[in-house]
């Protein structure tokens, strides 16, 4: 939801995005790495710009937030043709 509304603000008509997250979980560790993978078509935007504006998103929703300095956050954000 941030990073559909990241790119509104910034001007972007978004076509489609969509998201999933893959959790590794290490037994007597516990979660230890989370991957989202976000693929898109976007109007009027390079893959450059997609992908900063993936990273924004992702450093700045709640959800990253509470597991920042506890679980490593990695992305993988692909813009469509």
């Amino acid at each position: 939801m941030a990073f559909s509304n990241g790119l509104s603000k910034a001007g972007h008509k978004v076509d489609r995005l969509t998201t999933t997250s893959e959790v590794e979980f290490v037994p007597g560790t516990g979660i230890t790495t989370v991957t989202i993978s976000v693929a898109g078509r976007v109007a009027g935007i390079d893959s450059a710009e997609f992908q900063k504006l993936a990273e924004v998103a992702k450093d700045g929703c709640p959800v990253s937030k509470a597991l920042k300095g506890n679980v490593e956050m990695r992305l993988n954000a692909r813009l469509e043709s």
